[in-house]
């Protein structure tokens, strides 16, 4: 499912994922873990997210892909959870399962928290983690 299927940066749904996660780091690490809030689902309240196997029974889960390896930040520097305070124990690398169906509907949106800490020292920006779900598609309720 690509990200303009579900990924949004607003709880209205209204506004698409359009571009890779854009981490900015210093060379002297002092900017901390960068922070990132999306929503995940459909302002169509016809329609819902499943696994393409097992649909209602499989987990719909998060990851953060690096889509240019060695050229910034690994997606073993990323973690993932379903609040801000959930980033300080959450596991880096590891998937997000976000349940077995997210319906459709503005007020059924999973809120998700990103959270990249730089690992390389070298300032500058990355653009190439993306956030991708398991192979999931939209259908109707």
């Amino acid at each position: 499912m690509s990200a303009s299927q579900g990924f949004y940066t607003d709880a209205a749904l209204t506004s698409v994922l359009s571009a890779n996660l854009q981490a900015e780091q210093q060379s002297d690490g002092s900017s901390g873990m960068q922070k990132f809030r999306l929503y995940i689902g459909n302002p169509d309240s016809g329609l819902k997210i499943e696994t393409t196997t097992n649909p209602g029974v499989d987990q719909v889960s998060l990851t953060v892909e690096d889509v240019l390896p060695a050229s910034g930040h690994e997606a073993t520097e990323v973690v993932l959870a379903l609040s801000e305070l959930g980033l300080a124990s959450a596991t880096p690398g590891a998937a997000l399962d976000l349940g077995t169906v997210i319906n459709g509907g503005v007020g059924n949106a999973v809120e998700v928290w990103i959270g990249v800490t730089d690992a390389t020292g070298t300032i500058g920006q990355d653009l190439s983690l993306t956030v991708e779900l398991n192979d999931c598609e939209l259908k109707a309720i």
